[in-house]
């Protein structure tokens, strides 16, 4: 474990969807990583020299861990970054509970929607998205809940919401912040707001 974080590797942890009689181990691991990080990143002027990204899918069906909302606000400063999937904010309510889903929620630098049928969260993310100098919501929920198959609606920190069709597949990166698409890819990020298609 103190090897995570000082050179590159990956760690996968591979558990039964069927039952969950092992699922704890995940979480277990997961706490006793970070916790390593956390002396392995004090070691190293406050971060590591490696950055180490926890990839979480199925976010909802893990164990609940203790420490969660601590460890998204701690994390970036010490190189460390999480990626949970979630397939519905409403299980994570009843996982983690009103405000620590919150406090998940303000910690994400980057929040990425695909799609959900929860009339709550969609206002959420309309809501979020903001509104135009009209008082317009610059994505509806309507329109949110028609959101072709190769839409992707990104908030990434500061900048305003992009509508990406056809996201490039991880192969295709690293993608700089500004290029252009290259011809015959059909892909392009378009803005609510400006309608302009650029990465």
């Amino acid at each position: 474990m103190d090897n995570i974080g000082t050179e590159k590797r990956a760690v996968f942890l591979v558990v039964p969807d069927e039952k969950t009689t092992y699922h704890f181990l995940a979480a277990l691991f997961i706490s006793q990583c970070y916790e390593s990080l956390l002396e392995n990143a004090e070691q190293n002027n406050g971060k590591l020299p490696i950055r180490v990204n926890f990839i979480m899918e199925e976010f909802c069906n893990m164990p609940r861990l203790s420490d969660l909302g601590p460890m998204l606000t701690a994390a970036r400063s010490r190189n460390i970054r999480f990626h949970l999937v979630v397939q519905s904010y409403s299980q994570m309510v009843d996982k983690y509970g009103d405000s620590i889903s919150k406090t998940i929620m303000d910690n994400c630098g980057n929040l990425i929607y695909l799609h959900t049928s929860e009339i709550s969260f969609l206002e959420y993310i309309s809501r979020l998205a903001g509104t135009n100098e009209y008082g317009r919501p610059l994505i509806s929920v309507s329109r949110l809940q028609h959101l072709r198959k190769n839409e992707t609606l990104i908030f990434h920190d500061r900048c305003y919401p992009f509508l990406v069709q056809d996201l490039p597949l991880i192969f295709d990166y690293p993608i700089t912040l500004g290029t252009e698409m290259p011809e015959g890819h059909g892909a392009g990020v378009k803005n609510p707001v400006s309608g302009k298609m650029k990465l």
